[in-house]
């Protein structure tokens, strides 16, 4: 990323946490910022443009990651028999949205990474699988016919 970009983010981040005074707001790339909020000492984040538009999501996610090829990574937690503050025996699942706040895969996974070159590693009941981000956005992805993954 060039110093211009770097320092267009800087702005745009210093704007947006001004305008919601407050100082959580993180670039995620795709031209998308997140804002985080907590209520009852849970955290969520909130998906808006560089104008803090706030962008539809599908559901609340406790986190929302880096975008990669246009994907982020989502989390939602589960404290129903746990403490939110100290995050002990919460149910983690992830999934992945689109740069438009759209749920490509429910939060139906224990953890989804997604690398730059856009192979993306799924995990399930600790079943390891791997699929490409061309065809989750084809939305051709199938975890019964998904590759498994070893490594």
């Amino acid at each position: 990323m060039n110093a211009d970009k770097k320092d267009k983010i800087k702005k745009t981040i210093s704007f947006l946490n001004n305008m919601f005074q407050s100082n959580t707001v993180e670039y995620l790339g795709c031209d998308r910022y997140i804002f985080k909020i907590n209520i009852n000492d849970i955290s969520y984040d909130n998906l808006i443009d560089s104008e803090g538009v706030f962008i539809p999501l599908t559901k609340c996610y406790n986190n929302i990651f880096r975008f990669v090829q246009g994907f982020a990574v989502v989390v939602v937690r589960d404290y129903s028999n746990s403490s939110p503050k100290y995050g002990l025996n919460h149910i983690r699942k992830s999934g992945i949205i689109n740069y438009e706040g759209k749920e490509i895969l429910p939060c139906d996974y224990d953890m989804i990474s997604i690398h730059l070159d856009g192979f993306i590693e799924l995990t399930k009941n600790d079943i390891k699988k791997s699929t490409n981000c061309q065809i989750i956005q084809n939305g051709d992805f199938n975890w019964d016919k998904a590759i498994k993954w070893n490594h």
